[in-house]
């Protein structure tokens, strides 16, 4: 290689060492350093943002966890369903003046009542010549509140179900008297038993508060209990009486105990919830 080109050699590698030490070489430098810290920024003000946007959705969550704390709102709505209550109802057919007790409860997520109630009377109510008659009543009601602040134990509420009622008539002297041979052994008494539906409305009432109360008061306004089957039917006195008339008497009496409906005004209640 001669001088002349060792010379150009040298002068171009002297070319190359000085352009990697211009300042284009540093603003290049420059470049990326800025370009690191405008990324650094940016991650930090979106990691900044997230954070803000996480405590923001936090606080909504955290406030009702404070409100759920604080000590529920008193409602209509009892927990307990459960309740005993004497009843007494003085217009009541057949017979008036019936006593009776109640037990409600709650049963897959309804609310039932199992209602019984009685009443007898000593002398004559639905034809003459008849003697003492007594009634017994077992219902299977279903409740269900009307309106939404209603329940079984406060407001408004309507009852329906199933019923099952049992009648006695306890005959007359005057009757048994004019039997063949004046002999009645096991004749004098009538056993009917009916099964219907029964649907009534009334109000009740809890004293107190709310969600602390344990005695309350009702009234049903008005119930209508009707025979559909009759399963049970016992007149022995039918199969012995000769006398015409007193058996149409004896008859209409068991028809009138078999289809006549079953109408309650004014039930008046005391409950005791527990």
């Amino acid at each position: 290689m001669t001088s002349s080109q060792l010379m150009r050699q040298q002068t171009q590698l002297r070319k190359i060492q000085n352009h990697d030490r211009s300042p284009n070489r540093y603003l290049r430098s420059g470049e990326q350093f800025f370009a690191l810290v405008m990324m650094a920024m940016l991650t930090a003000s979106a990691l900044s943002l997230v954070t803000v946007a996480g405590a923001a959705q936090s606080e909504p969550a955290s406030e009702a966890v404070d409100t759920s704390s604080q000590p529920p709102v008193a409602s209509n709505k009892m927990e307990s369903m459960r309740a005993v209550r004497l009843q007494y109802a003085p217009l009541d057919l057949l017979l008036p003046s019936k006593w009776g007790v109640a037990v409600q409860g709650q049963v897959l997520g309804e609310t039932v009542e199992l209602d019984y109630a009685s009443a007898s009377v000593s002398v004559p109510w639905i034809l003459k010549d008849l003697g003492s008659m007594s009634e017994k009543r077992l219902q299977l009601n279903f409740i269900s509140p009307i309106g939404e602040s209603a329940n079984a134990l406060q407001g408004w509420n309507f009852r329906w179900g199933l019923s099952l009622n049992s009648f006695q008539i306890r005959l007359g002297d005057a009757l048994l008297s004019r039997l063949s041979g004046g002999v009645y052994p096991s004749l004098d008494v009538v056993d009917l038993q009916t099964l219907g539906v029964v649907g009534s409305i009334g109000y009740r009432r809890l004293w107190g508060n709310l969600q602390q109360a344990h005695w309350g008061w009702g009234v049903d306004l008005f119930s209508w209990a009707q025979p559909l089957i009759t399963t049970k039917n016992s007149a022995p006195f039918l199969d012995a009486v000769t006398d015409r008339e007193d058996r149409e008497s004896v008859e209409q009496a068991i028809r009138v105990v078999r289809l006549f409906p079953r109408w309650t005004l004014g039930r008046f209640s005391v409950a005791y919830r527990f």
